[in-house]
């Protein structure tokens, strides 16, 4: 397994996984198929409290939506621990 972080657009990429964070309190920013995740949103499926995890796959890829609690209360020790 390969991982790399980059500031490339997501699907400009070849990765086959794809991990978004959302803050609790803002909108998801992102460039990424936004009907799939707004719905694991929406339902419940995934939440923006800080390690809530939901998945799903779109545009041939596996996104992985990951709560990361108020933006306020994240820091290098709080990163490590999601």
């Amino acid at each position: 397994m390969q991982v790399e972080a980059t500031t490339a657009r997501p699907l400009d990429t070849d990765a086959d996984t794809i991990v978004v964070g959302v803050f609790e309190d803002e909108p998801a920013r992102h460039d990424l198929p936004v009907a799939e995740l707004a719905a694991l949103l929406d339902s419940g499926e995934a939440g923006r409290s800080a390690g809530r995890l939901a998945v799903t796959h779109a545009e041939r890829r596996r996104f992985i939506l990951l709560g990361l609690g108020p933006r306020r209360d994240l820091d290098g020790a709080r990163t490590r621990e999601l």
